[in-house]
């Protein structure tokens, strides 16, 4: 760990080996947080804690199973003794299901999306609100995705997971709001990352008789800004919702979709 910085603000950071996890810890290091890199991967995780280092910002890493609630709530308790009291948690850890239709989701699948994607995300609430209401101040972003808003950009059980993260979101804002604490979701649209290939290698082992692509396939409809995003600009907005710029804004979800949504 790298030398304490004074009154360094503290964020909390799942799914930070990669994709928009780690976009999103690289930018708060920017904005003058400290980071708690957190991953399933322990590779994956040091190397933006190490890239992070690299640029000054104090970090703490921390291999974490988000499907596992006792994991993510030791994670957090030992991020804050180590880093102060946690001022924002972004949680970006999630999977794909590759687009695959109804008819051929398996009980695995829909076992593995669900568990990841929403048990994950009621696990760091649970894990991380406590704390923040006791304390009336925080905010929390949870990476929802604009197959959370419409049914398309995904699987059956990716659309149903990310639908049930937005009204988990919404629902959890508005019990906190009166305490303090600000509960925010970034709808990224087309934005590539690692998380379409490591979701398929998860897929195949939980089912490998069927086969699961390499790619996703791209998200259908028009983009009216005719480019996929990039996970530094779904970070922007996960900055934004962090800080004190967005203090009166809870309970709500920011798309970044380049128009997706409206395309």
């Amino acid at each position: 760990m790298s030398p304490a910085a004074p009154e360094r603000k503290a964020a909390f950071v799942t799914g930070a080996g990669s994709g928009i996890g780690a976009a999103a810890a690289r930018a708060l290091g920017r904005a003058g947080y400290a980071v708690a890199v957190c991953d399933l991967s322990a590779t994956a995780a040091q190397e933006t804690a190490e890239a992070l280092r690299a640029s000054g910002v104090r970090t703490a890493v921390y291999t974490v199973d988000v499907t596992n609630g006792v994991a993510v709530a030791d994670a957090v308790r030992a991020a804050g003794d180590e880093l102060g009291p946690l001022e924002a948690v972004v949680h970006a850890a999630g999977i794909f299901d590759q687009n695959r239709p109804f008819a051929e989701l398996t009980a695995a699948t829909w076992d593995l999306v669900l568990r990841v994607n929403v048990l994950g995300t009621a696990n760091v609430l649970r894990a991380v609100l406590p704390a923040m209401t006791e304390r009336r101040h925080g905010s929390v972003i949870t990476v929802a995705s604009s197959a959370g808003l419409v049914p398309r950009g995904g699987g059956a059980a990716y659309i149903a997971s990310k639908h049930a993260v937005v009204g988990l979101t919404l629902k959890v804002a508005a019990e906190v709001a009166d305490r303090g604490v600000r509960v925010n979701a970034v709808a990224p649209g087309w934005i590539p990352t690692r998380l379409f290939e490591t979701s398929a290698a998860a897929l195949r082992a939980d089912a490998p008789s069927t086969d699961v692509p390499d790619e996703p396939v791209p998200v259908g409809g028009v983009i009216p800004m005719r480019r996929p995003g990039t996970a530094d600009e779904v970070a922007d907005g996960i900055v934004f919702l962090a800080g004190d710029s967005s203090r009166y804004i809870t309970g709500t979800v920011l798309p970044v979709d380049g128009g997706y949504l409206v395309g």
